[in-house]
């Protein structure tokens, strides 16, 4: 087996494990990879409620982008292809940007008022 087949193995069943501690209720404990602790600038709070709503959606599927504060133009275009939130009517789907810090202030200021 290839390297990255093995990777992507080892990927598959933390996943599946994952899964089915969420499915019996129980909240999988895993040692953090990163031991900072980020200061979070903004949030996604209500992201994954109903639109109109208080209630927690049944999500189909969240996608979680790493992305760099100066990579706006990658965002827009996640955000009008794979990443679109309306695509499947049926299917409740969100798109999440895990945005870095940057020093440059210009462009802390321009991320605020997004």
């Amino acid at each position: 087996m290839l390297r990255s087949q093995r990777c992507l193995h080892n990927v598959y069943l933390f996943l599946q494990n994952l899964i089915s501690s969420v499915k019996r209720g129980e909240y999988p404990v895993e040692a953090r990879i990163n031991q900072n602790n980020p200061r979070l600038l903004l949030t996604a709070n209500g992201k994954c409620v109903e639109k109109g709503s208080d209630h927690l959606s049944q999500l189909g599927l969240v996608f979680l982008v790493k992305s760099r504060p100066e990579n706006s133009k990658h965002r827009t275009a996640i955000r009008d292809t794979w990443g679109l939130e309306e695509r499947f009517p049926k299917i409740p789907i969100r798109t999440v940007f895990l945005v870095g810090t940057s020093e440059s202030k210009e462009l802390v200021s321009t991320w605020h008022k997004k």
